[in-house]
């Protein structure tokens, strides 16, 4: 995607290529993994900035608020080995047409 900077689409990367190919996603699952991708962009912004200056309060509250939206976003999409046991399993996957944007086989 070339709207992702270069974070997120590191990010994009690994869903695409480590979580994707798992039957997880579908062509449903674009816009929040678009956001997942972006957040991480976001935060990789703010953790520069706090860490170029730690005793920035906005900088601070920036880590902290996009930490907790990636993690929610993270989560739906199965990105921690606890996420990932609560979605539904590969072998009950349907065939998607979105399936080959996000790089899934079947």
């Amino acid at each position: 995607p070339s709207n992702l900077d270069s974070p997120g689409l590191r990010m994009w990367a690994v869903i695409s290529e480590k979580v994707a190919p798992c039957g997880f996603l579908t062509a449903a699952d674009q816009p929040i993994v678009d956001l997942c991708c972006r957040l991480w962009g976001l935060l990789q912004q703010a953790m520069a900035c706090a860490q170029s200056d730690p005793m920035d309060k906005d900088a601070r509250a920036s880590v902290v608020a996009y930490t907790s939206q990636w993690m929610a976003c993270a989560g739906k999409l199965g990105l921690s080995p606890a996420d990932r046991v609560k979605l539904a399993p590969a072998t009950a996957k349907k065939k998607d047409d979105g399936d080959e944007f996000f790089g899934a086989t079947g």
